[in-house]
């Protein structure tokens, strides 16, 4: 790559990172989007999307783990897999931290971030 060619670089990157904020934005936003989630004791899951629908499951055994960071994946009654993203700010601290040990120490499955807990 030339010096001559970093604009074309810069141009393309600005491209693509602009659409995986859109298409970001756009998920965020979809009537399919989880606005509540309800986890229960024995495993099973039930949440509310934003057309007000509510919708149940079970907590797959699939999930990441960090401190900024949780990923579950929820296994559907009705059709497939619904993957939900909780960040830092999506609950209370206590909430999250409970959550994360739960998830650290349910039956050793998932990927866990090796940063030491909060």
């Amino acid at each position: 790559m030339s010096l001559a060619d970093w604009p074309m670089y810069l141009v393309g990157s600005g491209v693509l990172l602009s659409g995986a904020a859109c298409l970001v934005e756009t998920l965020h936003r979809s009537s399919t989007a989880a606005v509540s989630l309800e986890l229960h004791t024995d495993g099973r899951a039930c949440w509310r999307d934003r057309n007000g629908a509510w919708h149940e499951g079970r907590l797959g055994a699939d999930h990441f783990v960090s401190t900024a960071l949780v990923v579950m994946g929820l296994d559907q009654i009705e059709r497939g897999r619904k993957w939900v993203v909780l960040m830092a700010d999506s609950a209370s601290a206590e909430e999250l931290r409970r959550l994360r040990i739960r998830l650290r120490w349910r039956d050793g499955a998932g990927s866990v971030d090796p940063s030491p807990p909060e």
